[in-house]
């Protein structure tokens, strides 16, 4: 996408960006305000994040446990129950895989046998442009302390049978989004792929 706003499928569906303001930049992600005329020849005005997108990652055991983290989020002022997760916005041109592992050595300081990419979705598309994908990490054990980020030093791991993470999401136990949706992907896969 341009500086404009080009939006090819927009333009094809008669959506005209006339102007775009940024109206914060950050290395996590942007906002911008766009103004738009409409196919009926309504104007408007679209504001929304520019996210470069996510990763979330479910760490299971060799015994096929879930490890969680309960971690302090400032932004609800609550404690969350979430998967290892990072942004790429300051992940320069590394690959989704390679922020995983970073991730978890980071937040669990664990080390994995192998990783299944689970899906990519778009996250909160009514008012951000956020592209984020769902990881398994497979034998997942820590293997040394963990180096969290200064926001992340309000977190503390959980580790959960498969039948309590699938009720922790349904009760909302789980009560990041995102995560809960991480879970539900990893248990179906798990499922799936059961010897």
């Amino acid at each position: 996408m341009s500086e404009t706003g080009d939006k090819p499928l927009a333009r094809s569906l008669g959506w005209v960006t006339r102007s775009r303001t940024t109206l914060h930049r950050s290395r996590w992600f942007d906002v911008h305000q766009d103004r738009i005329d409409l196919p009926g020849g309504e104007e408007c005005v679209y504001t929304f994040v520019d996210h470069p997108g996510a990763v979330f990652v479910v760490p299971v055991t060799p015994d096929g446990s879930i490890i969680l983290l309960k971690s302090f989020r400032y932004t609800c002022d609550e404690w969350c129950i979430e998967v290892p997760a990072g942004g790429m916005g300051d992940q320069g041109e590394a690959s989704a895989e390679r922020v995983v592992a970073t991730e978890l050595r980071e937040e669990l300081g664990c080390e994995f046998s192998s990783l299944e990419h689970l899906s990519t979705h778009w996250m909160a598309n009514g008012f951000a442009r956020n592209r984020s994908a769902f990881f398994l990490a497979r034998d997942a054990v820590v293997t040394a302390p963990p180096s969290p980020e200064s926001t992340e030093l309000f977190a503390e791991p959980l580790t959960v049978p498969q039948e309590k993470a699938r009720q922790m999401v349904r009760a909302g136990e789980i009560n990041d989004g995102e995560s809960a949706f991480a879970v539900m992907l990893a248990l179906d896969w798990l499922r799936d792929h059961a010897d």
